[in-house]
């Protein structure tokens, strides 16, 4: 976050926002103690120009897995200190029976797992005393027939829940390239009164899978796709632009800055006419979850599902009772998400902070 303090000191008419993600600042002093807040950091943050906002890491609402009552009251502690008028966090799970997986992973998408995620987003809620936002996360599997769409699913939890919506339009796109619901489809499902906050980046190519990577400017290929979305959101109010560390490392500040000069331009763009999708390109082949067809659906139950992807992208042996193991087809290409985590974590953030 300090590589950030030039940009955010020098440049105050750019920056009017500041999103945190507290978890990866928290400290742990032995393996298994309660985690504590950094104080210090959050006096730094404090000290930096613009309005702050709460983005967590570790309290996802898309799963059976709960978060401890000592994690959120740390993180009720941080909205309230940084005053900030909402917070966000993943529609995804990180951990089952358990096992952490160190990476956001997709819970089934039904009703019935429509109904848990909601009730997570209303304890949450009650838990930090904010309104709350959802965001729709990357999914690197392959689409289901029993299953809603992508959008249809965050239609219905937002919905259901009566939350906020963060609309990930990078991972929106990330999903279209790896083969499922194309952006503007996706758009064109969501309550998109409901989004109050974007976030967008870059990504890169990886065996294959185009991954949320956060790794630069964002793909010249978006912007056609999404002109006229901000004259779309009635309710925006905040746009925040995605960069790790590692590479602001290695691409400097002025990456940052001439995307933010765009994003800038780009919310007060007048409307277009709509601009047709790109052609599709060949989608590769990510992990495939088989479809039942002539047999029994998976089971609604998202605990059962959840241990299986766990036990996939971990290695971990996790009893599945209601799904056999030939059901989860674990293509070779599936490595790259495994991979991906790993990268991901020590790129970005201390590796305990996903723990269970």
């Amino acid at each position: 976050m300090q590589g950030l303090d030039p940009l955010l000191l020098n440049q105050r008419g750019l920056v009017d926002w500041v999103e945190f993600e507290p978890q990866t600042t928290w400290l742990i002093a032995e393996p298994d103690a309660a985690e504590r807040a950094s104080y210090d950091l959050i006096e730094h943050w404090l000290q930096l120009p613009g309005r702050k906002l709460v983005h967590s890491v570790a309290a996802p609402v898309g799963g059976t897995s709960e978060a401890s009552a000592h994690h959120l009251k740390l993180l009720r502690k941080t909205v309230g200190v940084l005053d900030a008028p909402w917070a966000s966090e993943h529609l995804g799970f990180n951990a089952s029976h358990g096992v952490c997986t160190g990476f956001f992973l997709p819970p089934r998408q039904t009703e019935a797992q429509v109904r848990i995620v909601a009730d997570n987003i209303l304890r949450l809620r009650d838990a930090l005393g904010v309104p709350v936002a959802i965001e729709n996360i990357a999914n690197y599997l392959r689409p289901r027939s029993d299953e809603m769409s992508d959008g249809e699913f965050l239609a219905m939890v937002v919905e259901e829940a009566d939350c906020g919506l963060l609309l990930d339009v990078h991972n929106a796109y990330t999903n279209a390239r790896n083969g499922r619901q194309p952006l503007p489809a996706f758009l064109n499902e969501l309550p998109l009164e409901r989004v109050w906050e974007v976030h967008l980046a870059g990504g890169l190519s990886q065996e294959g899978f185009w991954l949320d990577a956060h790794s630069g400017a964002v793909p010249e290929d978006l912007w056609p796709l999404i002109r006229d979305l901000p004259s779309r959101l009635p309710s925006l109010k905040v746009v925040n632009f995605e960069v790790y560390p590692s590479f602001l490392e290695t691409q400097g500040l002025e990456v940052v800055v001439e995307e933010l000069q765009r994003i800038r331009s780009w919310i007060t763009v007048p409307s277009a006419p709509d601009v047709a999708s790109p052609p599709p390109q060949s989608p590769p082949a990510p992990l495939l979850l088989r479809d039942q067809r002539g047999q029994p659906p998976l089971t609604d139950l998202g605990d059962f599902w959840e241990a299986a992807l766990t036990a996939l992208v971990t290695g971990h042996e996790v009893l599945v009772e209601s799904l056999e193991a030939s059901d989860f087809q674990a293509h070779w290409r599936m490595r790259v998400v495994s991979l991906w985590c790993g990268t991901w974590c020590s790129r970005s953030v201390p590796r305990w902070w996903c723990r269970c």
